[in-house]
C-alpha cells in the first residue's frame, strides 16, 4: 500500500525556518542577535525569532554570571 505525504507543513519555501545558529549567535552576541531580531522581523519571521531568543536568553545568562561573579570577588 502506498503512503500518503499528508503535506508537510513545516516546509519553508522562501528560505525561512528555525535556526539553531542563528540562535547561538544571538547567545553569545546578544547585540547581534537583536540587530537581526529587527531586521529580518519581517521578512524572516522564523529565523527572527531565533535570532531574539538566543539574545534575550543570552542577556538573562550574561547578566546572571556577570552578577555572580560581582559577589564573589566582594
Amino acid at each position: 500500500m502506498p503512503r500518503r505525504s499528508g503535506g508537510n507543513k513545516s516546509k519553508q519555501t522562501n528560505g525561512d525556518g528555525k535556526s539553531c545558529g542563528i540562535m547561538v549567535l544571538g547567545f553569545l552576541f546578544p547585540l547581534v542577535g537583536l540587530i537581526l531580531y529587527f531586521a529580518w522581523k519581517n521578512s524572516y519571521p522564523l529565523k527572527a525569532r531565533s535570532a531574539g531568543i538566543g539574545a534575550v536568553a543570552g542577556f538573562i545568562i550574561h547578566s546572571l554570571v556577570f552578577y555572580a561573579l560581582l559577589l564573589l570577588s566582594i
